[in-house]
C-alpha cells in the first residue's frame, strides 16, 4: 500500500502560517491597547492634577486672567483626555477585529486538521483491511497446501 499522503498539506501550511499572523496581529494590538490604556489614566490624573490646581489658584485669590488660564488649561486636559479615550476606543476596537481574525483562522486551519485525521484514519482502516486480507490468503494457502500434503500421504498408504 502507498505511504500516506495528505494532499491539502501545504494548505494546512499556509493555514497555520495565517492563524500565526493572526496572533502577532493580536499581540500587537493588545499591546497598543495596554499603552492606550496607560495614556488614559495618566490623562485622567494630569486632569484631575489641573482641577486641583485651579481650587489652589482660585482659594489663592489670583487674578481673573489667571483664573482665566487655569481654566483653558482645564479644558485642554479634558480635550486631551477625550482624545486619549478615542484612542483607547480605537484600540479596543482593534483587539476585538484581531480576535475575530484570530478565531476564524483558529477555525479554518482546524477543518483542515480534522480533514487530515478522517483521511488518516481512512487510510489505517483501508490498510487493516489489505493486511487482513492478505492474512487470509496466507492461511488460505497454507491450509491449501496442508490439506494437499495430507491427500498425499493418504494416496501413498492406500
Amino acid at each position: 500500500m502507498k505511504a500516506f499522503r495528505f494532499r491539502a498539506a501545504s494548505i494546512l501550511d499556509l493555514r497555520r502560517r495565517e492563524e500565526d499572523e493572526a496572533r502577532s496581529t493580536l499581540a500587537r494590538a493588545n499591546a497598543v491597547q495596554h499603552t492606550a490604556a496607560e495614556r488614559v489614566q495618566a490623562a485622567a490624573q494630569a486632569a484631575e492634577a489641573a482641577r486641583g490646581r485651579l481650587g489652589e489658584v482660585f482659594q489663592s485669590g489670583a487674578p481673573a486672567w489667571l483664573l482665566g488660564w487655569h481654566q483653558s488649561w482645564m479644558t485642554k486636559q479634558r480635550l486631551d483626555l477625550d482624545a486619549r479615550r478615542r484612542d483607547l476606543a480605537g484600540a479596543s476596537a482593534a483587539v476585538a477585529t484581531a480576535n475575530t481574525a484570530l478565531r476564524e483562522a483558529y477555525r479554518r486551519r482546524r477543518v483542515l486538521e480534522r480533514l487530515r485525521d478522517r483521511a488518516w484514519q481512512r487510510y489505517q482502516n483501508e490498510a487493516r483491511r489489505q493486511e487482513l486480507r492478505e492474512m487470509d490468503l496466507l492461511a488460505g494457502l497454507r491450509y491449501l497446501a496442508r490439506a494437499s500434503e495430507h491427500e498425499g500421504a493418504r494416496s501413498e498408504h492406500e
